[in-house]
């Protein structure tokens, strides 16, 4: 008789991405050079074209590991929802949320999982590049490896990496705002406030209400220091202004989920759980 028992995978590695391939090929490529790999990686498509999928499909034979892409219809910046599309989809009882503009340091899966622990999530650093570095390692002009003293990259304290020393430094922190572009917890962590909030629709705080909520349910937040790094491609324009109206929209309803003080969003990851196995789009 066949096991029909579900494999529980450790870690999934979960990449939101959106129309913009030749990012997306980069990040995982740095996924292919991790020391460590994660049980699974899937990609959480908010809609892109098909050249998004023959990315994937392209690399699909080099990892090691099943590569998934999940795909939602186009229909505006829908990111919490295809986070917890992601996640829903994944097999892993650790969750390591990335954004597709976000190239992996070596140790970057490793450091994770390393550093995990139950009742608490990681908040990782971004190293951010120009707009004029990324576009030259999107050309191909330069190798994906950066030295402390590469020109076009600012904060770069969030390049160093020792684990060791890690963790040492890397604190609990009283502040909840967070950043999902580098994010991990655990599934039940994850699920005990019913992931992202679908709310939130267009650019901005939908990661930072998520922390508050996880907060509220006494997950701890964690800063990373000297691990998880990660290194943002620029771009052209700052989501700031290309969104404002989004941003302030969004900010209303996090202060409207701060009122309410409930860390359980109704709207959020049970609209996407049911026993169907993981299929692909791609």
């Amino acid at each position: 008789m066949p096991n029909l028992v579900p494999t529980i995978m450790d870690t999934s590695l979960i990449i939101t991405t959106y129309n913009w391939p030749q990012a997306l090929d980069m990040v995982l490529r740095s996924v292919l050079r991790q020391s460590v790999m994660p049980d699974e990686v899937v990609i959480a498509d908010d809609g892109s074209t098909e050249s998004t999928a023959e990315v994937i499909r392209a690399l699909r034979d080099q990892f090691s590991v099943p590569l998934h892409h999940i795909r939602q219809e186009d229909e505006g910046f829908r990111v919490a929802r295809v986070r917890n599309l992601g996640a829903s989809k994944a097999s892993g009882r650790y969750l390591i949320f990335v954004d597709g503009d976000m190239l992996l340091h070596r140790q970057f899966v490793r450091s994770h999982l390393a550093l995990r622990k139950p009742g608490h999530f990681l908040h990782g650093p971004r190293v951010l590049l120009s707009d004029e570095l990324a576009r030259d390692l999107l050309r191909g002009k330069l190798p994906p490896r950066f030295g402390v003293l590469q020109a076009g990259v600012t904060n770069r304290l969030n390049m160093l990496h020792s684990l060791f020393l890690s963790r040492l430094i890397s604190h609990r922190s009283s502040s909840w705002q967070s950043r999902a572009c580098n994010l991990s917890l655990y599934r039940d962590a994850f699920e005990k406030v019913n992931g992202f909030n679908e709310d939130f629709v267009g650019w901005g705080k939908e990661d930072s209400e998520l922390a508050y909520r996880l907060t509220l349910a006494g997950i701890r937040k964690v800063n990373l220091r000297l691990a998880g790094v990660a290194y943002h491609l620029g771009h052209a324009q700052s989501h700031e202004r290309t969104h404002s109206e989004d941003l302030r929209r969004n900010e209303a309803l996090l202060n409207k989920v701060i009122a309410n003080g409930s860390y359980w969003c109704d709207n959020g990851l049970t609209n996407h759980l049911t026993p169907a196995v993981l299929k692909d789009d791609a």
